[in-house]
């Protein structure tokens, strides 16, 4: 029987630096393939780990490029482009009632620092656990173990919301029940499938 929901949170409760891509090829006219061979490298998974800084990230995706972008500006994009997703707060709250939730997060420091000051939503989990923290990130089955022994739980105890289809698989081979998060009303469906959400038309209504 499932007693904790643990929570992605870029893409699930916020967009994350899914997007900033195409924002930063638009910026400095530049295409967006060259951009995402240049954002998405092993210093974006250190980023993510806690190995780098953000200054050092940025720094050296400016040094690959050879082009003239402001590190301050594209630390301004990154933020701007996070904004939370609609409704899912308002679920979380619903969910809170009769479940333990958790929140396991690929990020960098500087970018949670931000996001925790700007949507206040530390308080809607029991437990949070970041990629930077413990120098591990999913779909890596290690941070799973971490989650679960700070969780006090088991894998089958569990129910996992991600967007990200390998996560979600890693999640799968470890006996954890996911959902792959879509939309809120998907998600809300979802939930109702497994006898986790009961009123779905009350949660359809805070939307």
């Amino acid at each position: 029987m499932i007693n904790t929901i643990i929570f992605d949170l870029a893409e699930v409760l916020f967009t994350g630096f899914l997007g900033v891509d195409e924002k930063i090829a638009v910026e400095f006219d530049i295409n967006k393939s060259e951009i995402i061979d240049l954002l998405y490298t092993s210093d974006f998974n250190k980023l993510m780990e806690g190995k780098i800084t953000e200054l050092d990230f940025w720094s050296k995706v400016v040094n690959k490029s050879g082009r003239n972008m402001p590190i301050q500006m594209l630390s301004a994009i990154t933020r701007n482009n996070f904004q939370e997703i609609s409704g899912v707060r308002n679920l979380i709250y619903d969910l809170r009632r009769n479940y333990r939730l958790g929140l396991l997060s690929n990020h960098a420091r500087e970018w949670i620092e931000y996001c925790e000051n700007k949507f206040k939503y530390n308080h809607l989990f029991d437990v949070s656990l970041y990629s930077y923290e413990v120098g591990l990130r999913k779909p890596q089955s290690k941070i799973f173990n971490v989650m679960l022994k700070k969780m006090n739980t088991k894998p089958d105890r569990c129910l996992f919301i991600d967007d990200n289809k390998e996560n979600i698989d890693s999640a799968n081979k470890l006996g954890i029940k996911s959902i792959r998060f879509q939309t809120i009303e998907k998600l809300v469906e979802d939930l109702k499938l497994l006898g986790i959400v009961q009123h779905e038309d009350k949660i359809s209504r805070k939307i």
